[in-house]
């Protein structure tokens, strides 16, 4: 036998079990000792270790399962029995929802469903004090100990890792019952530690992006296991949607960042998604976070500095600011033109201070030409400009759009001869100064909509059905950014101006999605929105301080508050 194989086997013996070592000492010294057979007894040995290996390194995760299952088993036996003695149609029903959870249900959910029931029951019962309750929520607390180390033993499987923030993330959320907001932001870290595992990143970068890394694991698997994070993410963000007094936003929620890239493990990747349904994976569709007491049309809504959207509530003629709660206030009469035969919103925006823009569009009678008035609102509705727009529409029927940049030029574009002017508006005169007026061939009538973004300057950002176009604030054209076929057509476009990227929100077949894009057109993430009534009309609009939502007739859903 050669020097380095000796050699290497003398390394090896240092490392195996006290059997193996002298077994193979025994071979080495007599000499007799051939290179397979030596790999062989190498291999078995290592398989030996590997086997006491696994279930060594796998005992605080069996360790947490069990005792996750103990403060479960104690604590829905206690609220069984105190249910019981209550003879009230309520208890019965905390009794339904208690033995539903628990009904034998082994999927992976199981144990996420068993507690929010449980959730659902305690919160209404005043029993801390109890000592079978004391116990449970130690036998919670030692669960989730328990599943941390196992977590951060690097020698388990990614399987078993997943399986620990589960356990992990369950465990947390039922030893601290009466306070679900301390929970939500533990188990966020939680996903966060998980979703900055190199394994975990490499997952989804093969998953979605067809990957570069090498693993051992199979797809078959590796969809499971990104099942089972992507379960976690959504099952956490509904919790907490559900228990805490300020909801979580989608912007804010934690992503899965490889290369360049990031993945948001609730709504990303229309792609993945396809994966995920046809897995038997039940995808959550984008809701709105709070409903209005009146339709809008949301085609004109605004979102402010407060999260709250401004719109021009449908048949009423009053524009309206509409709460988180659902509450709603009169903001101002929507304006009107005494002598018109017809008169109507055309366009509204807002500025950092919440000053709201409004268009209106009007004529005497059928055959005159369509005239434009632009008024500005304060953020308690009080006007303070109103003024003439230099301008008349012949017989367009295209929208007039609007933006309002940083320093609060106003931008208004002329559909119907392609022109955009950009101005102030000028109080001693009572009018629209026109500092620009430019003829732009990326603004054609065809476009969805422009936005103003503060890239390494002033930008102007346009968009047509098939694509983005960058431009700069005296109209040369920058960039074009084609949308990407599968993510379809474009439906409307907005700023996060806190992250510098562009929204652009796209409908195909299957359903909708959001994407964003950086100021150099690259394709950073993309969230899809679902298929449903809510989700197809609603257009992402943003405020310049951060805010940022979808918002159909009927409701909005805040992205991101700042």
């Amino acid at each position: 036998m050669s020097a380095i194989v000796s050699g290497v086997l003398k390394l090896t013996v240092g490392v195996l079990a006290n059997k193996a070592r002298s077994s193979l000492a025994a071979h080495l010294k007599d000499g007799d000792i051939t290179d397979e057979q030596c790999r062989n007894l190498i291999v078995k040995e290592l398989d030996n270790i590997k086997s006491k290996l696994d279930g060594l390194s796998r005992k605080d995760l069996l360790s947490s399962l069990s005792f996750l299952r103990e403060g479960i088993t104690v604590l829905s036996k206690f609220l069984l029995e105190l249910e019981s003695n209550e003879n009230t149609a309520e208890s019965s029903e905390r009794v339904t929802l208690v033995e539903s959870a628990s009904s034998g249900d082994t999927g992976p959910d199981s144990a996420i469903n068993e507690a929010i029931a449980l959730i659902n029951a305690v919160s209404s019962l005043k029993i801390h004090s109890n000592d079978r309750f004391k116990s449970a929520i130690e036998s919670f607390k030692l669960a989730r100990e328990k599943a941390t180390e196992a977590f951060n033993n690097e020698a388990l499987s990614i399987k078993d890792r997943i399986r620990a923030s589960q356990i992990r993330m369950m465990a947390r959320i039922l030893e601290k019952l009466e306070d679900p907001e301390t929970s939500v932001c533990t188990c966020r870290q939680y996903l966060q530690e998980l979703h900055d595992v190199d394994t975990v990143k490499g997952m989804f970068s093969v998953l979605i992006d067809g990957g570069t890394i090498k693993s051992l694991i199979s797809k078959k698997e590796r969809l499971e296991n990104a099942s089972s994070v992507h379960l976690m993410n959504q099952v956490l963000f509904d919790f907490a949607r559900k228990f805490t007094q300020s909801p979580p936003r989608i912007f804010d929620w934690s992503t899965i960042t490889f290369g360049k890239k990031s993945y948001h493990p609730i709504f990303g990747e229309p792609g993945f998604f396809r994966k995920l349904e046809e897995a038997g994976v039940h995808v959550m569709p984008l809701n709105p976070d709070f409903t209005f007491d009146d339709k809008v049309f949301s085609v004109d809504s605004v979102v402010n500095s407060k999260g709250q959207i401004v719109a021009q509530a449908q048949g009423e003629g009053t524009l309206k600011i509409f709460k988180h709660s659902g509450e709603s206030r009169t903001l101002s009469e929507a304006p009107r033109e005494e002598h018109a035969s017809e008169c109507y919103v055309e366009a509204m925006d807002i500025d950092a201070k919440d000053n709201l823009y409004v268009i209106t569009t009007f004529r005497e009678s059928d055959d005159e030409s369509r005239s434009f008035k632009l008024f500005i609102f304060d953020e308690n509705g009080n006007k303070k400009h109103e003024c003439p727009l230099p301008f008349h529409y012949q017989s367009s029927t295209e929208k007039v759009c609007m933006a309002i940049n940083k320093d609060g030029k106003i931008a208004i574009l002329n559909r119907e001869k392609s022109f955009l002017y950009i101005g102030n508006v000028c109080a001693k005169l009572n009018s629209f100064k026109v500092d620009d007026c430019l003829r732009l061939n990326e603004l054609s009538i065809m476009r969805v909509n422009f936005r103003f973004a503060d890239f390494n300057g002033t930008k102007i950002i346009s968009a047509d059905k098939y694509a983005v176009y960058i431009c700069t604030e005296n109209g040369e054209s920058e960039q074009k950014i084609k949308i990407p076929e599968e993510h379809g057509l474009v439906e409307s476009v907005a700023i996060n101006h806190s992250t510098k990227r562009i929204l652009v929100k796209t409908c195909q077949s299957s359903g909708r999605s959001l994407l964003s894009f950086s100021d150099t057109g690259e394709l950073i993430n993309s969230l899809c929105l679902g298929s449903s009534e809510w989700i197809r009309y609603a257009k992402v609009t943003s405020h310049p301080n951060g805010p940022v939502a979808l918002v159909d007739e009927t409701g909005a859903a805040l992205l991101q508050l700042k």
